[in-house]
């Protein structure tokens, strides 16, 4: 969004503008690929409606997906999207929200328009002007010793300092996910967000853009039976409609993300002038890959900060 801002793009432009592969990607109906009805764009990948999904599932575009292995992270970004972009679409753009690799194809529109590599774009653009220094793609030989170790669910380690993803840079630099970051980093993130795109006098975003941005966006005509019940979706956070569907105690018009492969959580309330960083290390899947059920600890936390709220006596 800081790009848009810039004039870089609009958002209604379509990605195969600066993506060439993209002009040609065909969408997945009835055992045929048929071409979209209309072009990705922009929007469509800010807001998980481009028709892009993960391997997660056993639909045949799921399949093709797995087969790809698109998952690892030694191949270069611009070759992954190239990959990609070779498999049809699950959905026609605009149609469905479906979680997926939409965020990964924009941290290339970034690369492209910016000229420089994605990682370096969040440094020197983000982290750096944020007082962010411990977030990156890997964590340095001096600061291994602060790597958490990862568990799956049963506490069998998945990765630890001395044997894991994050002690050297990747070759792929997902944008949507894979950086390291702490508590306090991520807090300052999320800060930025609540005053309106702007911490410690240096501003990332307007306000009207971040009011923008985590405003839902999903029209009555997209079909949103996979979102969670009372929350429409951003420019890539979860925004609450309707506390009681949700069932949630929490403020309409909170936004932020639980989407975290470790079981990270963080929402930012406007109304109640708050945000939350919830900082876990376990992957809920067992040592086959299996998800394994698991009490929603987000639920918990909400529960104990909006309980200790209080007015301030006049």
């Amino acid at each position: 969004m800081m790009l848009h801002e810039e004039g870089h793009f609009a958002l209604s432009d379509p990605i195969s503008d600066y993506i060439p592969e993209f002009a040609d990607t065909p969408v997945y109906v009835d055992g045929k690929q048929v071409p979209p009805e209309r072009p990705i764009t922009i929007q469509h990948l800010l807001t998980h409606t481009s028709g892009l999904v993960y391997a997660a599932g056993n639909s045949p575009v799921e399949q093709m997906n797995r087969e790809a292995d698109l998952h690892g992270r030694d191949v270069p970004l611009a070759e992954w999207v190239k990959r990609l972009a070779a498999l049809p679409l699950m959905h026609h753009p605009g149609t469905v929200w479906h979680y997926g690799p939409s965020i990964d194809v924009l941290g290339y529109l970034v690369e492209v328009v910016a000229g420089i590599p994605f990682a370096e774009f969040l440094r020197t653009r983000i982290f750096q002007p944020l007082g962010m220094l411990d977030t990156d793609f890997y964590v340095p030989p001096a600061k291994l010793d602060r790597l958490a170790t990862l568990y799956g669910e049963g506490l069998w380690v998945t990765d630890t300092e001395s044997l894991g993803d994050y002690t050297q840079p990747p070759v792929w630099e997902s944008g949507g996910g894979g950086l390291v970051s702490t508590g306090m980093d991520f807090l300052r993130f999320a800060q930025m967000l609540l005053n309106g795109g702007e911490l410690d006098g240096v501003r990332l975003l307007g306000r009207k853009t971040v009011s923008y941005m985590t405003t839902n966006q999903l029209l009555s005509s997209i079909d949103r039976s996979r979102r969670q019940r009372g929350y429409g979706y951003g420019f890539g956070v979860d925004v609450l409609l309707d506390p009681v569907a949700a069932g949630r105690v929490s403020s309409v018009g909170e936004y932020g993300w639980s989407g975290g492969l470790a079981s990270t959580h963080f929402w930012v309330d406007p109304v109640e002038d708050l945000v939350a960083v919830k900082m876990t290390q376990i992957v809920h899947r067992d040592e086959a890959g299996n998800d394994v059920p698991h009490r929603d600890m987000n639920t918990d936390l909400r529960t104990a900060v909006y309980q200790a709220l209080i007015d301030e006596a006049l």
